[in-house]
C-alpha cells in the first residue's frame, strides 16, 4: 500500500496492521486499547486518514513494549537523524526515537532568586542538542511552546494573561539569531490557551525559511544552544511541589510534551510560614474566647437571674470584638489565598461566625427570661472549645512540620484548661 500524505506526515497503514497482529488482537481490542472507535482505527489501517499525534505516541509504545518495529514515516524538511540511516534532506525517522531525543535534548533547570514572601522562581528550558554547521540537528519550533504551572492540588497557580509573567533571554547565545527583542511580555492566546510572545519577529529566515511570519509570531523557534528563561513571582505557600509542562511542535506537525516536578526547598517556604503564623497569633482570638469562658455562670437549678443578666451585659462588648476579629481574618484570607494557610485561616473565620451566632441566640433568651434556652447555648458555645483546641492543634503541627518555635510566631498556649467547663 502507498503510504497516505496527509499533508502533516506519510503513513503506511499496512504498518499498523502488521503491529496489531504482531500485538495478536482484534481491530476492537487495538481500538480499546488506543482509546479510539474501531472505525477510526479502520480508517487508519486502510490509508484513508492518518493517527494524531498521541495516537502515534501510543501506538510506537505498543510496539516498543512488545520488541515490535515501529512504523516508520517521513518527517519531510526535518534537519533530524536520530536513527542510523538515510541523511538525505527527507529522512526516514523513528517517530518513538523522535520523540525519546525531543526529551533528551530539552533540559529544564530551576533556580529559586531570593526568599522573600514572593520570590522568583526561574525556570530554564535549553535545546542541548549539538550545534552542526549548517542546519540545527533538532529545532524546538516554538509554535504553541508554553509553560503550565500547576500545586499539589492540579489548580493553576496563575493565569496566562499575568503581567507578572515574563521571558527574558540571553542574547549572546542566540548568535546569529538574535531576536529583535530581548524581554517581552507574554500574553493570552485563547485559541492555544498557553503562554504565547506575539511580538517576537524572526532574524533567521535563512537557516529555517519555511516557518511563516504568522507561525513565527506565535511562537519561538529553539535552536542548539539556545535558551528561554521564564521569570514567574508566586507565592511559595502555594506551591509547595511544582509540577509544570512545556509544549511545542517540531517542524509544526510532531506536538511534543515535556513535563517535570520539583519541590519547593523549605528555607524558601518557611518565612512565608512563620509571616502567616504571626498573622495569625497577632489576632486574639483564644483570648476573647477565654474571657467569655472564664464570665460564664454555672447554669444549674441555682443559677440567679442576675448572674445571667450580668453576663449577657458583656455580649455587646464581645461581639463587637468578634466582628473586628473576623474582619481581620478575612483581610488575611484574601492575602493568603491559594495557600496551605488559607484553610486554617477559613476555619477560624467560621469559627468566630459560629460563636456569634450562639451569643445572640442566649442573648435573645435571656431577654425573653427563657433559662433552659440559655442553658442549651451554653452548652454549645462551650462545645465550639473543642474546635478552638483543634485549630490551634493544626496551628502546632504546621510548627512542628518547618521547626518553628513558638518564639518565632508568638505562639503561646491556650488560655483554658480543663477547669472550664
Amino acid at each position: 500500500m502507498t503510504p497516505t500524505k496527509q499533508g502533516k506526515y506519510e503513513f503506511s497503514g499496512d504498518a499498523l496492521v502488521e503491529i496489531r497482529k504482531g500485538l495478536g488482537i482484534t481491530q476492537t481490542k487495538m481500538a480499546e486499547m488506543l482509546d479510539v472507535p474501531p472505525n477510526t482505527l479502520s480508517r487508519w489501517e486502510t490509508g484513508v486518514t492518518v493517527p494524531d499525534a498521541e495516537s502515534l505516541a501510543s501506538i510506537y509504545s505498543l510496539a516498543k513494549e512488545k520488541g515490535i518495529s515501529p512504523i516508520f514515516f517521513n518527517l519531510r524538511r526535518i534537519p533530524l537523524n536520530v536513527t542510523a540511516g538515510s541523511t538525505s534532506t527527507n529522512p526516514i525517522v523513528d517517530p518513538l526515537s523522535c520523540f525519546e531525543a525531543l526529551h533528551a535534548y530539552l533540559t529544564t533547570q530551576i533556580e529559586i532568586l531570593g526568599v522573600e514572601s514572593e520570590p522568583t522562581i526561574k525556570i530554564q528550558i535549553t535545546n542541548s542538542a549539538p550545534e552542526e554547521s549548517k542546519k540545527p540537528r533538532v529545532v524546538f519550533t516554538g509554535v504553541g511552546l508554553s509553560i503550565a504551572i500547576t500545586g499539589s492540588d492540579g489548580a493553576s497557580i496563575y493565569r496566562p494573561s499575568s503581567p507578572k509573567v515574563r521571558i527574558k533571554r540571553i542574547p549572546e547565545t542566540f548568535k546569529d539569531h538574535t531576536p529583535s527583542s530581548v524581554e517581552t511580555p507574554w500574553q493570552n492566546d485563547s485559541k492555544r490557551r498557553g503562554l504565547l510572545n506575539k511580538t517576537f519577529t524572526r532574524t533567521d529566515k535563512v537557516i529555517f525559511p519555511d516557518i511563516t511570519p504568522r507561525e513565527s509570531e506565535y511562537g519561538e523557534v529553539l535552536f542548539p544552544g539556545q535558551s528561554l528563561i521564564y521569570e514567574l513571582d508566586i507565592d511559595p505557600m502555594s506551591l509547595p511541589y511544582l509540577e509544570f509542562k512545556t509544549e511545542g511542535t517540531i517542524s509544526r506537525r510532531y506536538l511534543f510534551h515535556y513535563q517535570d516536578t520539583f519541590t519547593m526547598p523549605e528555607e524558601v517556604i518557611k518565612p512565608v510560614v512563620v509571616n502567616a503564623l504571626r498573622d495569625l497569633n497577632s489576632i486574639d482570638l483564644y483570648g476573647i474566647l477565654h474571657s467569655l469562658l472564664s464570665s460564664m455562670p454555672k447554669f444549674n437549678t441555682e443559677t440567679r437571674l442576675v448572674e445571667v443578666q450580668t453576663f449577657a451585659q458583656s455580649f455587646p462588648t464581645a461581639v463587637a470584638k468578634l466582628k473586628a476579629t473576623q474582619e481581620d481574618l478575612q483581610k488575611l484570607w484574601y492575602l493568603h489565598k491559594l495557600s496551605i494557610f488559607r484553610a486554617q485561616i477559613r476555619a477560624s473565620f467560621i469559627f468566630l461566625g459560629e460563636i456569634i451566632t450562639r451569643l445572640d441566640s442566649m442573648k435573645k433568651a435571656i431577654e425573653s427570661n427563657v433559662t433552659d434556652r440559655v442553658s442549651a447555648d451554653t452548652s454549645s458555645l462551650l462545645a465550639l472549645k473543642a474546635l478552638a483546641t483543634k485549630l490551634d492543634s493544626e496551628t502546632q503541627d504546621l510548627m512542628k512540620s518547618y521547626n518553628i518555635t513558638s518564639e518565632e510566631v508568638d505562639h503561646k498556649p491556650l488560655p483554658w484548661n480543663d477547669s472550664i467547663v
